[in-house]
């Protein structure tokens, strides 16, 4: 039973966080129907204005932030893991 439970569970979260990880709509609609150099310039374009963040440093880094995005939304000392066993 209590297999049967962490299975359930797992799958849950899984279906969860698919669910809430969409994509706004018309977000790639600039790269619609583009190909080669189009699309990659289309593509360049949506995502231009982001932040970049340093693989290893003194100041935030991508360390910093994975600790802040993989904290449990309702407790925030349990980090998210998702193992999966083949």
């Amino acid at each position: 039973m209590t297999l049967k439970l962490i299975y359930l569970s797992v799958i849950s979260l899984f279906f969860f966080a698919i669910m809430s990880a969409q994509v706004p709509n018309r977000y790639y609609e600039s790269a619609k129907n583009l190909s080669d150099e189009n699309l990659k310039s289309a593509l360049n374009q949506i995502i231009d204005n982001h932040t970049e963040y340093t693989y290893t440093s003194s100041n935030t880094d991508v360390w910093d932030i994975l600790k802040e995005t993989d904290k449990g939304p309702s407790n925030s000392l349990v980090l998210l893991t998702f193992i999966f066993y083949l």
